[in-house]
């Protein structure tokens, strides 16, 4: 594993260090939760919310801790507040009206720009993703 030190985007000095996986690692992990894919799956619509529900509780539960290290970073509390309320109530209320967004859905089957165009819409959820986000 390669030690990265993670510098505070505020005021430039480094404040601790992850320890990033080797390309072995980061493969074996990402193999690992493809693997777990068809499970997640299976939970249907109202298994994966009441993960994201049970995910959103424990945001909850360290809502202080994480506000903190927020505005440790960015030096902004109030905004850093609003973030992860933010969080907690878009994860809820997703969750919360996911299966309806599901059940509601119509697949006509046919585009009406282009009628001789055929398409299937499988709903599913997305398999394995990485994202880069920027600080900013």
């Amino acid at each position: 594993m390669t030690i990265l030190k993670i510098k505070n985007p505020r005021t430039g000095a480094e404040d601790y260090e992850i320890m990033a996986p080797s390309e072995k690692e980061l493969s074996a992990i990402a193999g690992r939760l493809r693997r777990a894919q068809p499970a997640w799956h299976a939970l249907g619509a109202e298994g994966r919310a009441a993960v994201l529900l049970k995910f959103a509780e424990a945001l909850a539960a360290h809502r202080e801790d994480l506000i903190a290290c927020l505005a440790q970073d960015t030096g902004r509390h109030f905004i850093s507040a609003i973030e992860v309320d933010g969080s907690i109530g878009s994860i809820k209320r997703w969750a919360g009206s996911g299966g309806a967004l599901i059940e509601d859905f119509k697949d006509s089957g046919r585009s009406q720009a282009m009628p001789n165009l055929a398409y299937k819409t499988n709903l599913r959820p997305y398999p394995l993703v990485g994202c880069i986000s920027p600080w900013n």
